[in-house]
């Protein structure tokens, strides 16, 4: 069994939502050549990017899986070192882990990374089974219409054609025995956008070493 993991809506866990309030750039956003703002789902090169630092709001608790949108990381969630072990102990997509300074109350945090699991595994799709449609966009969902796709190679050949704002929506998503091969992998064009998923195996792992501020979900929900 696969779990969807998000981070946790309970105020009495997280303090406050959203839980980033703001971030320091080091490099100037819009015009330094180090800037991530134009990063996307690929391998960091931490010796020529560098990332914004989150702001926690003071009222947040410091919980180990936190939802960050700061401009310039792409939705990569913050984790603590603790979930970082954890997940590379398993079976897992060779996540990058890339070390990111959090400011809180004033202070500096150190111990947490941007999640950046970039190597999406479309093989772990039931193809067959899932319910894949065109996206036109929040204007036209109405004319989503469902794609005929015969195999994976018709599939990744579809995702290399993409071109803003046409998209594809993955939902129900159904895994294929492929996804037995891991214990964490990441998808993109699901339900809610990008889905960080986790097995049984993992989960009861998290939840005997105490991990705070993540939701276990249903593979097609959304919190």
């Amino acid at each position: 069994m696969y779990y969807k993991i998000e981070q946790s809506t309970d105020i009495e866990i997280i303090g406050w939502s959203p839980q980033i309030q703001d971030a320091i750039f080091p490099v100037h956003i819009d015009s330094d050549p180090r800037s991530t703002k134009s990063f996307w789902f690929e391998s960091a090169d931490l010796n020529k990017l560098i990332f914004p630092e989150p702001i926690l709001h003071s009222r947040a608790k410091l919980v180990d899986y936190i939802r960050c949108s700061v401009v310039g990381n792409r939705f990569m969630p913050l984790v603590s070192k603790k979930i970082k072990e954890i997940i590379l102990s398993g079976k897992h997509n060779s996540p990058q882990f890339i070390p990111i300074k959090v400011h809180y109350r004033n202070n500096i945090v150190d111990g947490y990374y941007y999640l950046n699991a970039y190597d999406f595994k479309y093989e772990c799709i039931d193809l067959e089974k899932s319910i894949i449609k065109w996206d036109y966009g929040y204007a036209n969902r109405h004319k989503n219409i469902p794609i005929a796709i015969s195999s994976s190679a018709v599939f990744m050949e579809i995702l290399g054609n993409l071109m803003p704002p046409v998209g594809i929506n993955i939902d129900p998503l159904i895994l294929s025995e492929s996804a037995d091969f891991y214990d964490f992998f990441s998808l993109s064009w699901v339900k809610g956008g990008v889905g960080y998923y986790i097995s049984d195996k993992l989960k009861v792992i998290f939840e005997n070493e105490g991990v705070t501020g993540i939701n276990y979900l249903g593979i097609n929900e959304v919190c």
